[in-house]
C-alpha cells in the first residue's frame, strides 16, 4: 500500500531504503514504468483483483469493491485448484469485502501503527499449513500508508532531524491550499517525509523476511513471486498530500517486479498497468480460455517451460472516479501523458468539498441537484512530456493540439467501452467488520471513511 516507485534504489533513490526489493529487481523481470489503475486505494485494488479499470469494472466511488459478477484473482486460482489465502496487517481489506474467494484469512494489526512483521509471520504460517498443495497467497503490507509511525531505529537511520511537531497527512489535508509556499522545506514536513521513507524501509525488511522464509523452506524455486503496490503517496509536489486527488506520477508510478524459475532477469522500460497482472496470471493458470480482450494485455506468458515477456500494450490508462469530489482520467503512451479533468478540486477547495459531500449527495438523491457524469466531457486537459519533464511541471496541452488529440482517442475509446458494456457499481453491502471498531478506525485513519 502507498509505495512510490521513486523510493526504490533500483530507480536511483539516494536513501538506501529497499535493498531486498532491489535484489529481486536484479533477479526478476522489472517493469520500470508500472502504473496503478487509480490513485484511490479501493479502486486501484479492485482493478488489480479483476483486471478492469474502475468505470469498466463498476468499482467507482468511495465504496468501490470488486464487482460481485467478475472473476477475481482469488477466484481464478481457486478454480485452478489452488488453496487461496490472504495475510495482511490492514483490517480495511476485510471491511471492504476484498476477501471474497479466499479460503483462509490471517489479519492482524497493532493499535496505533501497522506492523508488517505480523503479516510476514502469518503469511509463513499459511505456507506451512498448505501441506505441499498449490497455494495462491497474497501478503498485503499497509505500513507505508498512514499514520507513518515507523520503528525508531529505522527512522534514526535517516539523516533528518526528528521534529517535535509530528505532522500527519490527515492534518495536512485540512490545511492544504493555505500552507506557505516553502512549507515542504520546513523541519516538520521533512520529518514526515523521513517517517514515510522509514516505513518503506520497514516494508522492505518484512519483504526480505518473507523471501528468506520461503527460501528456508525450500519453496522459493517453485514460487512465482510478484511485488507491486496499490498506489503511491503525494507530499506537496503539486500542492496535494496523500492519495485520491490527482493522477500525478507520485501516486500512479509504482513498483512491479516478477520473479520465477524459468524467467530470465530483465527490465521493461515501456509503460504498463498493474491491472494487467490479472490477464497475465489468467493466461498462465486459468483452466478456461482467457477472454480475448483481457488476454491481449497480458504482460508475460508461458512458452514451453519458460516464462517470457509479451509486447507491452500501446497505451496505459488510469482513472480516479469519485463523483462530486473529483473525476480524472489519464492516458500514457510512451513518454507522453494526457490527463483529462472532468471534475477536480484545487488544494484550497478540498476541505469545503469534503465537508459538503454528504449534503450534496442528499440533494442529488432528492432530485434537487444533478450528479456529475463520470463519463462526461473533460473540463480541462493537461499534457506532459515525462522524458524531459518527469515531475510534471510544464503543461504542454496549449501548444501540442495534435498530440492531445491523439492521446484523447484512447480515452474516448475507453469511455465508449465503459458506456456500452461497463458494469454499474453494485449496491453497497454491509461491511463484514461493521461491529469491529479496530477495522473501522483503520479506515478512518487513511481517509476511507
Amino acid at each position: 500500500d502507498s509505495l512510490r516507485a521513486d523510493r526504490l534504489g533500483a530507480l536511483g533513490y539516494p536513501r538506501a531504503l529497499t535493498p531486498r526489493l532491489d535484489a529481486l529487481v536484479e533477479q526478476g523481470l522489472f517493469f520500470e514504468r508500472a502504473y496503478a489503475a487509480s490513485s484511490f486505494g479501493p479502486q486501484a485494488l479492485s482493478a488489480l483483483w479483476t483486471g478492469r479499470l474502475p468505470s469498466e469494472g463498476g468499482s467507482t466511488g468511495t465504496e468501490a469493491v470488486p464487482h460481485p459478477t467478475l472473476v477475481t484473482l482469488p477466484r481464478l486460482f481457486k478454480r485452478a485448484g489452488f488453496r487461496t489465502a490472504l495475510a495482511t496487517n490492514f483490517a480495511g481489506l476485510r471491511a471492504r469485502g476484498f476477501t471474497r474467494g479466499f479460503d483462509e484469512l490471517e489479519l492482524d494489526s497493532v493499535p496505533g501503527r501497522w506492523s508488517g512483521a505480523l503479516g510476514t509471520e502469518k503469511a509463513l504460517d499459511l505456507v506451512d499449513g498448505a501441506g505441499g498443495k498449490p497455494l495462491f497467497l497474497v501478503v498485503a503490507f499497509a505500513d507505508a500508508g498512514e499514520p507513518h509511525q515507523p520503528p525508531a531505529e529505522l527512522r534514526a537511520r535517516i539523516d533528518v532531524p526528528v521534529s517535535e511537531e509530528s505532522l500527519t497527512l490527515a492534518a495536512l489535508r485540512r490545511e492544504a491550499g493555505s500552507l506557505p509556499p516553502d512549507f515542504a522545506s520546513t523541519p516538520a514536513f521533512q520529518d514526515l517525509v523521513a517517517r514515510y521513507d522509514a516505513e518503506v524501509a520497514y516494508v522492505d525488511r518484512c519483504l526480505g523476511e518473507l523471501v528468506d522464509g520461503l527460501a528456508a523452506r525450500g519453496l522459493l524455486e517453485g514460487t512465482l513471486l510478484v511485488v507491486t503496490a496499490s498506489h503511491g503517496e503525494e507530499f506537496l509536489e503539486h500542492g496535494y498530500v496523500g492519495s485520491g486527488w490527482t493522477l500525478h506520477e507520485e501516486v500512479l508510478h509504482v513498483p512491479l517486479v516478477v520473479c520465477a524459475p524459468g524467467l530470465d532477469p530483465g527490465r521493461i522500460s515501456a509503460p504498463v498497468s498493474v491491472a494487467d497482472l490479472f490477464p497475465s496470471l489468467r493466461r498462465m493458470f486459468a483452466r478456461k480460455p482467457a477472454e480475448a480482450e483481457l488476454d491481449a494485455r497480458a504482460l508475460f506468458e508461458l512458452a514451453g517451460e519458460r516464462i517470457v515477456p509479451r509486447p507491452p500494450p500501446t497505451d496505459v490508462l488510469a482513472e480516479l472516479v469519485l463523483p462530486e469530489l473529483c473525476v480524472l482520467r489519464a492516458s500514457i503512451q510512451g513518454h507522453e501523458k494526457l490527463v483529462e479533468l472532468i471534475q477536480s478540486a484545487a488544494p484550497n477547495e478540498r476541505v469545503a468539498l469534503l465537508t459538503s459531500y454528504e449534503e450534496r449527495l442528499a440533494r442529488i438523491q432528492r432530485g434537487e441537484a444533478q450528479a456529475t457524469d463520470p463519463l462526461g466531457l473533460a473540463a480541462r486537459r493537461e499534457l506532459y512530456d515525462l522524458e524531459h519533464d518527469p515531475h510534471e511541471t510544464r503543461d504542454l496541452a496549449a501548444t501540442a493540439a495534435a498530440r492531445v488529440a491523439l492521446l484523447t482517442e484512447s480515452l474516448a475509446r475507453y469511455i465508449e467501452l465503459a458506456r456500452t458494456i461497463g458494469l454499474k457499481p453494485a449496491e453497497p453491502q454491509p461491511r463484514a467488520d461493521e461491529d469491529e471498531p479496530a477495522a473501522l478506525d483503520e479506515l478512518r485513519q487513511i481517509g476511507y471513511l
